[in-house]
């Protein structure tokens, strides 16, 4: 499988090659207006989820800020199994950096593909840590990816952030 990941501007545009299987999932934040896909009908399927970008509740936050929820991992679990024999998933976000990050690692523990953590630890890519953390919990990765999550901490210490990776 050929996972990618896009910004919402990105995935809109895309057009899946019309014999090859291409799933996508959609993280939107909650209450966004959802726009079409400019080629909606060459994907298999869609999943949609919403919720913000933020990693971690904090008491200054306005109430209405939802992070992503153990229903939401559910889902998306469920989905990848569904659609593990897809040619490519697309993973979006609005930037895709954050939130489709760390789906797409959360991906790659669910299908056993190391290729894709290793890329995500590029320096272009900020995987949000919340939602890394509820799929560790689910998986029952949390032991395994330990020195992962202290790098990914260490780096957002750091604000380290460069060209994207290409593959």
């Amino acid at each position: 499988m050929n996972i990618l990941i896009m910004s919402q501007k990105e995935a809109l545009h895309y057009k899946p090659e019309v014999d090859k299987k291409t799933a996508i999932i959609r993280i939107h934040e909650p209450n966004e207006s959802v726009l079409s896909l400019k080629h909606e009908g060459l994907f298999e399927d869609e999943l949609y989820v919403f919720f913000h970008d933020v990693e971690f509740r904090k008491d200054y936050y306005p109430d209405d800020i939802k992070l992503m929820s153990l229903l939401d991992v559910k889902r998306i679990v469920n989905y990848v199994l569904r659609h593990q024999n897809v040619d490519t998933l697309i993973i979006h976000c609005h930037a895709g950096v954050s939130r489709s990050s760390a789906v797409a690692m959360a991906v790659s523990w669910i299908l056993k593909l190391p290729l894709v953590e290793e890329t995500i630890m590029s320096d272009y890519y900020a995987p949000n840590l919340h939602v890394l953390t509820l799929f560790a919990e689910v998986l029952n990765v949390r032991k395994e990816k330990s020195a992962l999550f202290k790098e990914l901490t260490k780096r957002r210490k750091e604000g380290l952030k460069a060209e994207p990776f290409t593959w």
